[in-house]
């Protein structure tokens, strides 16, 4: 007797389970459940008995064809990108699908380890070098990115990783996310140094725009803060009796005071407030290269690898210019850390 398990009754749709009644059809072949061919009352391909045709059960569908499939399926543990069905790395064999960082090739993982022990420079999975020490399991400098990964037409990950140089592994998975997604990530030092980190990384158009647009802001609250909000204060703290020379320590009584007397003069109001005002515009300025700075530098690498290679025009200098164009500017970045400090102890000169 066949096996009916897993195929649809013909009537209800309903697969067949092992325990189930099935009766099948002496004509044809067709398999039923007891109580629906009784409910039917005879086969339902009654019409078809006289030309002899036969019931034959449904094909199992074919796999499908991993070479024909676009590969858009990374793995967590080497980066390979596999075929959109499959359910394991073509490369190091790792699964594809849960939490597949818990379940990393130990063989792949032993070869890595064993690799880095020999050499301090072993290449990564993704045939980009890892960095270590002998006998300390290394880094992979790409972040897990390939680096023969196109971003931008003929600019690969690798190309964008030389002019970047320094901390790759931060950049290049963000990179690679704005790619997929074109959505941002927020950047801490791009926040915390505003046009100064953009002119450490060599933006510098972008980088003198914003440095001019903070330091102005700056020198505009020291200005606000000694010459209009601080005498604005003092105003309102004599007009309530406090000698505001021997400093700021009011009572509840002397508080209330000076808030009416600030919402009967408006003016003196807006005074006091205008230092915390430019402070709000300097914070926003702040927030908008924090969340804006890695798409930016994005595009920046990228505009600079296309003038590099239309300049180059196939004679080979490429990854020379790479170097060359590529990193950081400290020397900029001391310059602006000198030019804080003398702008932040202003006050003390004046």
């Amino acid at each position: 007797m066949l096996d009916y398990t897993g195929i649809k009754c013909p009537c209800c749709d309903i697969a067949f389970r092992k325990e189930d009644d099935i009766v099948v059809c002496p004509h044809c072949g067709a398999p039923y459940h007891r109580h629906c061919y009784d409910k039917a009352g005879n086969c339902i391909f009654a019409d078809e008995h006289d030309s002899g045709k036969e019931w034959k059960a449904p094909e199992a569908p074919q796999a499908p064809n991993p070479d024909t499939e676009i590969k858009d399926k990374e793995c967590a543990v080497c980066g390979t990108l596999n075929s959109t069905s499959a359910l394991f790395c073509n490369r190091c064999g790792s699964p594809l699908i849960g939490q597949p960082e818990l379940h990393q090739n130990r063989q792949e993982k032993n070869t890595r380890e064993e690799s880095a022990a020999e050499s301090p420079e072993a290449s990564s999975p993704n045939g980009y070098p890892f960095v270590g020490m002998p006998g300390v399991l290394p880094f992979d400098l790409m972040g897990g990115v390939n680096p023969t990964e196109t971003i931008e037409d003929d600019i690969t990950f690798g190309d964008i990783s030389k002019l970047v140089k320094q901390n790759t592994p931060y950049y290049m998975p963000r990179f690679r996310y704005i790619k997929l997604t074109n959505r941002n990530k927020f950047n801490l030092s791009a926040f915390l140094f505003g046009g100064s980190w953009m002119l450490y990384r060599k933006m510098y158009k972008r980088g003198t725009l914003f440095s001019i647009l903070q330091f102005g802001l700056y020198l505009a609250y020291i200005f606000v803060s000694m010459f209009i909000s601080a005498p604005a204060l003092a105003q309102a703290l004599e007009h309530v009796g406090v000698d505001y020379s021997g400093g700021l320590s009011l009572t509840s009584v002397q508080w209330l005071a000076v808030s009416d007397y600030l919402m009967q003069n408006p003016d003196i109001y807006f005074r006091i407030s205008l230092q915390l005002i430019i402070l709000a515009v300097l914070f926003i300025t702040l927030l908008y290269c924090g969340f804006t700075a890695n798409k930016a530098y994005m595009k920046h690498c990228i505009s600079t690898i296309r003038q590099i290679k239309s300049e180059d025009a196939g004679r080979g200098d490429t990854s020379l210019l790479l170097e060359e164009k590529g990193g950081v500017n400290l020397g900029i970045a001391i310059c602006m850390l000198f030019c804080y400090m003398i702008i932040t102890n202003l006050p003390t000169f004046i």
